[in-house]
């Protein structure tokens, strides 16, 4: 009896925790888009009002950036040390490529956007369509937000009461 007991509370527990993680990874994901978003929001900074070469911005950028987006950037930096010649848009695209397991499925297209867009063409179309990668990073935070708030309880709950039935099943 003292087994089913305590496998039974194992089964609760490890259920809810697995819901929770869930839950939680809703929460990281808006996190890394809103530091996605200031990491943006400083290169634009750094290349429109101090016209600092990408290197030296991405450097700059590196610093205030976050797990997957340092390690993006640190790709691409090390990548650029390595091969002078490669257009920045490829580079980031290896970088994005090689990094996929960090980076959240929903954001991809995202981080191969800014890639596309930094590096390519003159001060003014950088600018443009840093704006542009902007407002679409403030869509996906804005959608992200509105599925954590719909979906957290759920995912938390949903674990709970599954270790729940399966303890009543095994009962």
């Amino acid at each position: 009896m003292v087994y089913k007991f305590f496998g039974t509370i194992i089964v609760v527990f490890s259920t809810y925790m697995f819901g929770k993680s869930k839950a939680d990874e809703l929460k990281t994901r808006i996190l890394y888009l809103e530091n996605l978003l200031c990491c943006i929001t400083q290169l634009e900074s750094e290349i429109r009002f101090t016209q600092t070469p990408i290197k030296d911005a991405l450097k700059t950028v590196y610093k205030g950036a976050s797990y997957v987006n340092k390690e993006i950037i640190k790709y691409v930096l090390n990548e650029m040390e390595k091969k002078c010649d490669t257009p920045v848009s490829e580079i980031w695209k290896d970088a994005v490529i090689s990094n996929s397991d960090i980076i959240f499925c929903e954001d991809k297209e995202l981080y191969l956007l800014i890639g596309n867009s930094v590096g390519n063409s003159d001060l003014e179309s950088q600018i443009k369509n840093i704006n542009l990668i902007s407002l679409k990073i403030s869509e996906a935070i804005k959608k992200a937000t509105y599925r954590y708030e719909k979906n957290y309880k759920l995912y938390k709950n949903f674990g709970l009461y599954t270790g729940l039935l399966i303890s009543v099943i095994l009962l």
